[in-house]
């Protein structure tokens, strides 16, 4: 694996917005269906291994932790986040347990999960954006 060139001999390096990741020289790209539902532990910010492509949606503050969704189609993560289409939230103080009928309940804080395609159309029916093929 490579990370902007440099050989990286840890797997599991953070990258950041704008970094070119290459596997067995083959540059790694989100599909623009690729989202993913991240348990964000307290004190760090929504940061996994990911294409730079994925952008958090609706992101917590350092000093919250739970549920954060991170996306590769801007369309839908810009939607998502519009005050006109309010998703549906479970807080318990600085903890955000669900977000968007999405909860973190059996992800341990740092874990993550791909979004299913019903998932994904589930949340583009929310926003009302035709499904997708």
């Amino acid at each position: 694996m490579q990370v902007n060139g440099a050989v990286a001999s840890d797997l599991a390096q953070k990258v950041s917005y704008g970094d070119v990741v290459h596997l067995d020289f083959e540059e790694l790209r989100a599909s623009p269906r690729a989202a993913v539902l991240l348990h964000k532990p307290y004190g760090s910010p929504a940061a996994i291994v990911h294409p730079p492509e994925l952008h958090v949606v609706m992101p917590l503050r350092l000093i919250e932790r739970g549920a954060e969704l991170l996306m590769a189609d801007p369309e839908l993560a810009r939607r998502i986040a519009d005050p006109r289409h309010p998703q549906q939230q479970l807080r318990d103080g600085r903890r955000r347990l669900s977000y968007a009928g999405l909860a973190v309940e059996d992800l341990e804080p740092g874990e993550w999960r791909p979004l299913g395609h019903k998932e994904l159309e589930r949340l583009r029916r929310s926003v009302h954006l035709p499904p997708r093929a």
